[in-house]
């Protein structure tokens, strides 16, 4: 049925005004486009983006540089589209259009030569090509992680310093697209109705989006600086004979301490009935003890208890000393300095220009005229009535009864002229 009505659509093509319009449009409709001739720029080749830290490793040491991150490396351009200058001519009753004619770019030319039906329909591609985006700069390695102290010396109990980090990558600009294509279509003044097939499609491209320059990485943490043993301080006392357990009320008590001579108060033991007696007012701090230190061993227990209280091993009077470290801290390290993004300057791609598309009606004599675009027919107009010799003209319009249309008006809204209408 397709085959049947495509012959029936080159029979009638060319022949009056009515089957331009309406018979055009039909068999358009139920024929897609024959003939595609793809003369578009290619789109730009896209961009390399810059390495970023995630494929670099960390610096681990202080007195390592952390990396930048790499620059993007930038695409290409949108590419223009090819020119094209063709002529068309209808074959007659071979129910065929003849398409011939050069197309060419920057680098040359070269010839071609294709068939369609009539009702078939030319399409150019002729559109420019998109530029490529900006690249993205790759992002900056992060510094180490300073290394907390340890407490095994003083040098070592300091923090260590975080690692600067590196800087970001530039990006780049996005590319310009290329152009649309200029197309010329020669058509004879008698076989305007082959504009009708042409369509195509010189738009511009695309201009490409602006890139990214990278960020900094992050400057490593700083180590904490941790407690040691600075050093040591002798602590001494005084520790008296105890006193016998039996006696209820002990013998007269050393002066006391830390203020003026005079007599001591009643220091016996006190039996607490466990097997432990407590001592009071036993012991006096040598000059230069600690006070502190002192007061905690005051309140102490006789015998062994006492002495392991005391921190020292002789149960006898006389003075008895020991050694109490000291401590400091390290300092803490410093933090490592974040990187800089990159500092290229970035913009987008600018559009490519359209193209057009442009039909060149030749008189005989050579003389040629240009239009944009196709004659364009409307019907304003025309008469029917059942006057028809299978009608019977009384006005009413029944299934099966032969109508007839004639008086149809229709006007071209386009500067090229309309085909004749013989």
């Amino acid at each position: 049925m397709k085959s049947s009505f495509r012959l029936w659509c080159q029979k009638l093509a060319p022949s009056k005004i009515l089957t331009l319009t309406i018979l055009f449009a039909v068999c358009q409709f139920v024929f897609a486009a024959d003939v595609q001739l793809d003369l578009s720029g290619k789109d730009g080749r896209p961009p390399m983006d810059g390495a970023c830290c995630d494929n670099k490793s960390r610096t681990t040491s202080p007195y390592d540089r952390a990396e930048s991150g790499d620059d993007a490396i930038p695409g290409t351009p949108g590419k223009s589209a090819r020119g094209a200058d063709l002529s068309l001519r209808d074959q007659g009753n071979r129910g065929q259009v003849l398409i011939y004619g050069t197309i060419y770019d920057d680098f040359g030319q070269e010839r071609i030569e294709k068939s369609m039906g009539l009702t078939a329909s030319l399409f150019i591609d002729a559109s420019g090509g998109n530029g490529a985006r900006g690249g993205i700069g790759g992002r900056g390695q992060s510094g180490c992680h300073g290394k907390d102290g340890n407490s095994s010396s003083a040098f070592a109990a300091n923090g260590d310093d975080g690692c600067d980090a590196g800087d970001g990558g530039n990006g780049t600009i996005g590319k310009n697209g290329g152009d649309g294509g200029q197309i010329r279509i020669y058509i004879p003044k008698d076989q305007t109705h082959l504009a009708l097939l042409v369509n195509a499609d010189v738009s511009h491209g695309n201009g490409g989006a602006p890139g990214r320059n990278g960020g900094g990485g992050d400057g490593g943490t700083r180590g904490s600086g941790v407690q040691y043993v600075s050093g040591s301080k002798k602590v001494c006392y005084f520790v008296p004979d105890p006193p016998s357990s039996s006696s209820s009320s002990g013998s007269d008590g050393f002066g006391g301490g830390f203020g003026s001579s005079g007599s001591g108060s009643g220091g016996g033991l006190q039996d607490l009935g466990n097997g432990y007696s407590s001592f009071e007012s036993s012991l006096r701090p040598l000059p230069g003890a600690n006070f502190e230190l002192y007061m905690d061993k005051f309140a102490g227990v006789a015998g062994d208890v006492f002495n392991e209280l005391l921190g020292v091993k002789a149960a006898t009077a006389g003075e008895s000393c020991s050694y109490q470290d000291t401590y400091a801290r390290g300092r803490d390290g410093s933090s490592g300095r974040d990187g800089r993004p990159g500092t290229a300057r970035i913009s987008g791609g600018a559009n490519g220009r359209d193209g057009s598309l442009e039909f060149i009606v030749v008189d005989e004599d050579g003389t040629q005229h240009s239009y944009r675009k196709p004659f364009d027919l409307r019907l304003v107009g025309y008469s029917i009535s059942d006057k028809a010799p299978g009608g019977n003209n009384d006005g009413v319009f029944e299934p099966g009864e032969e109508l007839t249309i004639s008086n149809i008006t229709v006007v071209n809204s386009a500067e090229m002229p309309s085909p004749d209408l013989a």
